[in-house]
């Protein structure tokens, strides 16, 4: 058993041995005798045989199936075109670009660049020089220098991803690389 099931069964033992201590204290105080006398006429009221049209139960039997129906499209999601599982990197920039999906879009936090000549992930530098980034590798000793702050070129990357998927591009890059 986690630590957190653990909290929370702790928790809720609490709060029913609270509760129940609270309603004991409770029973022979006159307004507990009035809301137990008005909670009980409101269960006798609700058991009450009543007859009901069939076109009410349809339309409620429906709208429930819609419920179920729409809870499960959230939960499972649409599904998803094959380019979501396939395109997950390109060459942009003069550097390989690699990043996830969020449902049917590049997440745009994942875009992460790697060197083309190792292959190493690179680490950005805000050392250049006013409004420019160097994003430099590590392994092979190379620092090109780039237009704009670290989130400004990820973001381009990620416009141009998002580009070559709704252009199709994306399917010349990905035969290149095969």
């Amino acid at each position: 058993m986690s630590k957190t099931s653990r909290t929370a069964t702790a928790i809720s033992l609490v709060v029913v041995v609270v509760g129940g201590l609270i309603v004991e204290s409770l029973k022979d105080f006159p307004l507990s005798r009035w809301v137990g006398r008005g909670a009980r006429s409101i269960w006798e009221w609700l058991h009450q045989p009543f007859t009901v049209q069939r076109w009410y139960l349809y339309i409620l039997g429906g709208m429930a199936v819609g419920l179920v129906l729409l809870a499960m499209r959230r939960v499972l999601g649409r599904r998803q075109p094959p380019w979501v599982r396939t395109y997950r990197s390109d060459r942009f920039l003069e550097l390989d670009w690699k990043w996830n999906y969020w449902g049917n879009q590049v997440q745009e936090g994942t875009v992460t660049p790697f060197c083309p000549r190792c292959g190493t992930e690179m680490v950005y530098s805000r050392d250049g020089p006013l409004g420019r980034t160097i994003i430099g590798c590590t392994e092979c000793n190379w620092y090109p220098v780039f237009e704009g702050y670290p989130n400004d070129i990820r973001n381009r990357v990620f416009r141009l991803a998002t580009r070559s998927i709704t252009t199709g591009a994306w399917q010349e890059a990905k035969s290149k690389t095969r």
